[in-house]
């Protein structure tokens, strides 16, 4: 009786090093696909395939509000929502950037911005959603814009 409860007790630490190994993992490409993301700056190459068809279809209906305005009444712009300006990114973004995982899906980025030029270095932050499945990663969400990007498909204009 003792060997099988030995044996049973080596199985289970076992199974949960290897679900701890597993959940490392995941969190080591999640931070991987939002730092390329920041890299790119644009998180549509890393979205999922739902995101991306919200996204392209929202981006559609916004470029032809502007155009039919000639203005930017729809003032939308992917790397806004991961919180860069419109100066682009700081020259030192990569060097600045921290992500971490948080509970679930969750993912946090941080970066140094400058808010305006000789002002102090703001930091900025943006929340991702980040799903994985079989080590491969993507972005099912940017600091909520999911919701915001629905709203303008499901009424065919910018709000």
């Amino acid at each position: 009786m003792n060997k099988l409860m030995m044996v049973i007790a080596v199985q289970a630490t076992l199974l949960l090093a290897a679900v701890a190994q597993a959940q490392t993992s995941d969190e080591q490409t999640k931070i991987q696909v939002v730092r390329q993301a920041y890299a790119k700056e644009d998180y549509l190459s890393y979205a999922s395939p739902e995101f991306k068809r919200i996204v392209s279809q929202a981006y559609r209906i916004i470029d032809r509000t502007n155009i039919r305005t000639q203005s930017f009444e729809c003032e939308y712009a992917r790397h806004f929502d991961m919180g860069i300006g419109n100066g682009g990114s700081p020259d030192d973004l990569m060097r600045t950037l921290r992500v971490t995982p948080l509970q679930g899906n969750r993912v946090r980025a941080t970066f140094k911005d400058f808010a305006n030029p000789g002002s102090p270095r703001q930091t900025v932050t943006a929340h991702f959603n980040v799903s994985c499945r079989e080590g491969h990663c993507q972005i099912d969400d940017v600091n909520n814009m999911r919701r915001v990007y629905r709203q303008i498909v499901r009424t065919n204009q910018c709000q």
